[in-house]
């Protein structure tokens, strides 16, 4: 599992599943923040209503990406040419994720190129009862990585993602190899 530690605080991305609609593939993970192992979610604050929204149980929140999985790229190019980079769930907007470069904080105008600030704001639709986006209101998580720390993190979930990827990757390509007459 890719866990992203900063001493007790731990932010793991969860690919939970890859379904390949051939018009727009869509990719859900599971976002959890944890403190020396203990959820900071209350699971009874949590919407859990229909199967898009239990897949999150157990504190932890809900994202998607529909035709491309733009938030291991938003990693990487911030890793590559240090510029912020804010990432959102798409088509939904259930979460945001800010990436800040060379940042021990991201209000912080000195920059430090030993570390990497990351921001993690579900919209509050995340939340019980809850019955529309409402442009981010709610609570964030803010944590302050060393980047070799968040480099190694980028490529273990990048592995985790492919995982469950793959096995659609490699029956489209035989599936377009058949087509073409290979």
């Amino acid at each position: 599992m890719a866990i992203l530690k900063d001493e007790d605080l731990e932010l793991e991305i969860l690919p939970l599943s890859y379904h390949d609609w051939e018009y727009c593939p869509e990719t859900d993970f599971k976002v959890t923040m944890r403190w020396k192992g203990i959820p900071l979610l209350n699971e009874a604050a949590l919407k859990r209503t229909g199967s898009y929204w239990e897949q999150g149980k157990e504190c932890g929140l809900v994202a998607s990406e529909q035709d491309s999985l733009t938030l291991i790229k938003d990693f990487e190019d911030c890793l590559n040419d240090k510029k912020v980079r804010l990432w959102e769930a798409w088509p939904d907007p259930d979460m945001t994720i800010s990436i800040y470069p060379e940042r021990y904080f991201p209000y912080l105008e000195d920059v430090d190129s030993e570390y990497i600030s990351i921001i993690v704001s579900p919209d509050s639709y995340q939340f019980k009862d809850s019955d529309c986006y409402r442009g981010y209101s709610g609570v964030s998580f803010v944590m302050v990585i060393e980047v070799e720390v968040f480099k190694t993190f980028v490529s273990e979930l990048k592995t985790e993602f492919d995982s469950i990827m793959e096995p659609f990757k490699s029956k489209r390509k035989k599936s377009n190899g058949a087509k073409n007459g290979k």
